[in-house]
Order: structure tokens, then sequence, then C-alpha cells
């Protein structure tokens, strides 16, 4: 019974209270809160950055158009998330669009494109046309009959079913694939400081004449 109350009163000091319990619960959801919106604001950033840097692929459409229409919806989605913050906690639209530098009528266009398609990425301008599959395959067997280094002008006289804006994409698509696929190494030693190797015997042509007749002599003499 002693042993039993020892370990009773041992165990009641050593357990955390419930005050303890929900504190510490609270720091771990705040902690995991603060992890989710610190990486969801550097997710943010990087696609920012990447809008605003060139595009990487120069091919016609949405292809070249991706980064950048990324970045805006980005932009969009969190002065929605804002707006509605705000609306919450019973501040006026206009105050907001003030607060983010815009005007309240962009800020309305904004929620409205958020309850209608929630910011789906859609192309600009308009729209790239594409020629049908047998004038490409015929450019194809072109390029690969005269090779990557044929000109536009040459393409253009013996293609022009194909508009020019594609003739170029095609063509810088080729060269691309082209020098990819037949890419070679080539090592190449130089000897930058003078004196570091010590020189070869008979590197010039003079000491190796003279040492043929030395040769020569010395086979007759003996």
């Amino acid at each position: 019974r002693q042993r039993s109350q020892w370990s009773c009163r041992i165990y009641s000091k050593t357990r955390p209270t419930k005050k303890e319990d929900t504190t510490a619960t609270n720091k771990t959801q705040t902690s995991l809160a603060a992890n989710r919106h610190h990486s969801r604001h550097v997710k943010r950033i990087r696609i920012c950055i990447r809008g605003a840097l060139p595009p990487k692929n120069n091919r016609r459409g949405m292809f070249k158009q991706t980064d950048k229409r990324r970045a805006e919806c980005s932009v969009w989605r969190s002065a929605v998330c804002f707006l509605r913050w705000a609306t919450i906690r019973n501040i006026e639209p206009d105050r907001v669009a003030r607060r983010l530098g815009i005007s309240a009528s962009t800020l309305k266009n904004w929620m409205k494109r958020w309850r209608t398609d929630q910011f789906e990425i859609t192309e600009r301008g308009r729209p790239a046309e594409r020629s049908k599959v047998e004038l490409r395959n015929q450019l194809m067997s072109i390029f690969a009959l005269m090779g990557p280094h044929i000109g536009l002008p040459t393409l253009r006289e013996m293609m022009p079913d194909i508009p020019k804006n594609e003739l170029i994409e095609l063509m810088q698509r080729y060269r691309y694939a082209f020098k990819r696929k037949n890419a070679k190494l080539i090592y190449a030693l130089r000897w930058q400081r003078p004196g570091a190797v010590w020189a070869i015997d008979h590197s010039r042509s003079e000491s190796f004449a003279h040492s043929t007749a030395m040769c020569e002599n010395t086979a007759k003499a003996d």
C-alpha cells in the first residue's frame, strides 16, 4: 500500500495539467499554421519571379504565356483572399482597394471572376494557327535533306502555305533538337604557364635532322 501511494503521488506530480496540455497543443497548431503560411508565401513569390523573367520556351501560344498567366492568377487570388478576410472584419472594400493600390472596380471584377471560374489560366491574344500535319511533315523532310542551316527565305519559297511565325518556330525547334542530338564533347589541354612542362626532344626540324644524321654516321662506322 505504501508503494502504491508513493507511486500515485509521484505520478500526480509529474503528470501535466489540463492547462499545460492545451497550451502545448495551441503552440503546435500555431507553429504548423505559421509554417504553412510561410511556405505558401514563398511559393507565391517564386511564381511571381518566374512570371517577371523572360520565357524559357519560345513556342507560340500558351507555352510562352504560362508563367505570366500563372503569376497574374496568383496575385488576383491573394487580393481576393485579403478582401474576404476584410469583409469578415467589417472593413469596406474601398479601403481594401486603396490599401492594395488598385481601384474598387478592379477588385470587384476580380471577385466576380473568382466566383465564375476561380481564375482559370487562359490564353490571351489571337490563338496561334497550326498548319496541317502533312505540311509539317514535308517541312521536317526538307530539314532532314538540307540540314538545319537552311535559311528562312528559302523555306518561305519552298513552303508558302505555312505562316512565317510558324516557320521560325519550327526552324528554331529543329536546330535545338539537332544540336542536342549531335553534340560532341571535346577535351583540350593548354599550358598557360611557360616553363611548366619540359620541352620534348626533337621537337624542331633542325634537331631532328641533326639526330638522324648522327645515327646514320654511327651506323656507317659500325
